[in-house]
């Protein structure tokens, strides 16, 4: 009995996880499918959208396979999910991504439906509300630590790392021509070649895409 509520108790933890793993993939699909803020924000939408349309039929299926088989059934849903993410990204098929949302979103909600009251009778009925608060905590534990780990995870490295050197190099340009805009001596205003040579340097100098001159 004991280590059946651990079981449960690990899946409350787990679905907390990911659930609050959503919020940092939205920067992460948004970089590596190219998508607008609206677009990347259909990664939410998606995922718990699953939530409203699979409650009924989830708890449907509660009722006819019980506790165990639901959340067995719930376990290899997400499972499935999961192995969907990294075939769209080898595709580059944003919309498989969502359709893998979706699939997690449900068994997740399949998961809740079983595990909440798996997890009060799993026990003596007079410390069901306890068993149920305890297992509960767990799932808040899992909703503070994913979004640390999801960011280190998903939005550091490969491209991110790339756009954050070329944020650094535009940067430093930026600058370089700050501090040198302004250089020209006043009594040297008739030595045009030392001014010719200077306004190259400037001109080297300023980022792609901005006319040079202008301010940073």
């Amino acid at each position: 009995m004991r280590a059946a509520f651990i079981a449960v108790t690990t899946l409350f933890f787990a679905w907390g996880f990911i659930t609050a793993m959503i919020d940092p993939l939205i920067p992460s699909v948004r970089a590596i499918f190219n998508l607008s803020y609206t677009q990347s924000m259909l990664t939410q939408f998606a995922f718990f959208m699953s939530y409203g349309i699979v409650s009924l039929p989830g708890a449907a299926l509660v009722a006819r396979a019980g506790y165990g088989r639901s959340i067995l059934i719930a376990l290899v849903a997400m499972i499935v999910g999961c192995l969907v993410i990294p075939v769209a990204t080898s595709v580059q098929r944003y919309e498989l991504v969502l359709v893998a949302l979706f699939i997690i979103g449900s068994g997740i909600t399949v998961l809740q439906l079983a595990a909440n009251p798996l997890a009060a009778v799993l026990g003596p009925s007079e410390r069901s509300h306890f068993r149920l608060t305890f297992s509960q905590a767990f799932n808040s534990l899992g909703t503070v630590i994913a979004p640390y780990l999801g960011s280190m995870l998903m939005l550091r490295g490969g491209i991110f790392d790339k756009a954050g050197a070329a944020a650094d190099c535009s940067g430093q340009q930026r600058r370089l021509v700050a501090e040198h805009r302004y250089v020209i001596p006043v009594d040297s205003r008739n030595d045009y070649p030392a001014r010719g040579v200077h306004l190259a340097f400037l001109r080297s100098a300023e980022p792609r895409g901005t006319p040079a001159g202008t301010g940073a």
